[in-house]
């Protein structure tokens, strides 16, 4: 019996005509970070020792003055480290105000949350948006709902992860059900709600974290451990379709997942994440998600430090990034290829 199996030329001809039919093999590109042809590194006149970790959005680059828990001043810097304003971060008629988080949406509005106290009166939750000249306010109070997240959208809505509390900050056993993901319109208005506290087994998890808002989703990067992190990315839709992908493993990390340094959504839609490895040896990774395989792939970055470190600062139609080894006070700007 003539067979194929026991016959090396034949094999290779079929080959060779499947070769033809099939056209080339073509290995899919590693996604790289090339850095920017028309921003060059800015270096910001001012020390980021001490303070919290910068946040960039529409083209500038957030800075929060003073305290950690109580900054005083967002200073908002062109991409080219260029003080372009300064907002007060006041609550009227507040003595205290403890922000949470803040952002820089596309358009340039500023986005605050947490709480504010004054005296006599029990500390109330707050969500606030400035006009990007700083020179308007809306403050929206969110009760019994405290956000500790927030991310503007280019739509103005404005969304936010929190819980529901009592002053004291403290959950009760009617808080259970309350939805932990809500998005706002500009006036103060609930849009919509979603993810039942009752659904997470911690609020850990819930009270850190990064949240970013695009044109047509916002993306929520959460982890569930102290060590070990295993993290959760979600994009959510203005309707409410929510699709999840597991941040479990890293390739190349051999002892997990020590922390998340920043992740961002580019004007383009490709959402990054930047993790740091429980190796202290091992370089910070930068990752890019492929929704067509549904999976986070490593991605490329051109800095020669040892081992590298990155935090994310956010994107726009480009990543704007700290690269370890450089001064704290330096922003480099890359685009993503893949």
């Amino acid at each position: 019996m003539n067979s194929l199996r026991y016959c090396p030329l034949a094999w290779s001809s079929v080959i060779a005509v499947l070769v033809l039919i099939a056209g080339p093999i073509t290995m899919a590109a590693e996604p790289r970070l090339a850095p920017s042809a028309s921003r060059k590194p800015a270096t910001l006149p001012v020390s980021l020792e001490g303070k919290r970790m910068p946040t960039y959005g529409g083209g500038a680059i957030v800075v929060a003055e003073g305290d950690m828990a109580e900054p005083g001043v967002l200073s908002v810097y062109g991409a080219n480290g260029n003080l372009l304003s300064q907002v007060p971060l006041k609550i009227p008629g507040a003595s205290r105000v403890v922000v949470y988080d803040y952002s820089r949406a596309s358009t340039g509005i500023l986005v605050a949350c947490g709480f504010a106290e004054s005296p006599g009166v029990q500390r109330a939750p707050y969500l606030t948006w400035f006009s990007a000249d700083g020179s308007s306010q809306k403050v929206i109070r969110t009760e019994p709902y405290y956000p500790f997240l927030c991310a503007g959208a280019p739509d103005g809505s404005l969304w936010t992860v929190g819980l529901e509390m009592n002053a004291n900050l403290q959950e009760k056993p009617e808080h259970r059900e309350s939805p932990v993901l809500r998005r706002f319109a500009p006036d103060g208005r609930q849009l919509g709600a979603w993810l039942p506290r009752s659904s997470f087994p911690g609020s850990a998890e819930l009270v850190r974290g990064f949240l970013v808002a695009s044109n047509n989703k916002a993306g929520w990067l959460r982890w569930s451990a102290e060590s070990g992190l295993e993290g959760v990315y979600a994009e959510i839709t203005p309707e409410g379709e929510i699709t999840s992908f597991p941040l479990k493993q890293v390739p190349g990390f051999k002892a997990g997942i020590g922390a998340f340094s920043g992740m961002a959504l580019t004007a383009d839609g490709d959402a990054l994440v930047a993790a740091v490895p429980a190796d202290k040896t091992e370089a910070t990774a930068v990752l890019w998600l492929d929704r067509s395989k549904a999976e986070w792939r490593r991605v490329s970055v051109p800095v020669a430090s040892s081992p590298p470190f990155f935090h994310i600062y956010g994107a726009d139609t480009e990543l704007a990034l700290y690269a370890g080894g450089d001064d704290k006070s330096r922003v480099r700007f890359f685009r993503l290829e893949r």
